[in-house]
């Protein structure tokens, strides 16, 4: 574990095509620079394709040395279609 703390988690609607549905999701957590670092490299070696629309990371006024970072991500799964 990186020792972040996720502050949000909040899976969004999919949006599915015919072949591939998309799973956005905003996250939010809160942690040292290292701790960061380590959850957002760990997401590498997630077995999920998946791209980062946006990350944003500042710090946490109320305390120091601590910092926020909000991500936007859309994981992706092959959509199956049954033929007759």
């Amino acid at each position: 574990t990186s020792g972040a703390a996720i502050v949000r988690f909040e899976p969004q609607p999919a949006d599915t095509s015919a072949y591939l549905r998309r799973l956005p999701l905003q996250l939010a957590l809160e942690g040292s620079f290292e701790q960061l670092f380590t959850f957002v490299s760990g997401l590498e070696k997630l077995d999920v394709e998946y791209w980062v629309e946006s990350m944003q990371i500042e710090p946490v006024p109320s305390a120091p040395g601590r910092l926020r970072c909000e991500l936007q991500l859309a994981l992706f799964a092959h959509e199956r279609k049954i033929s007759d």
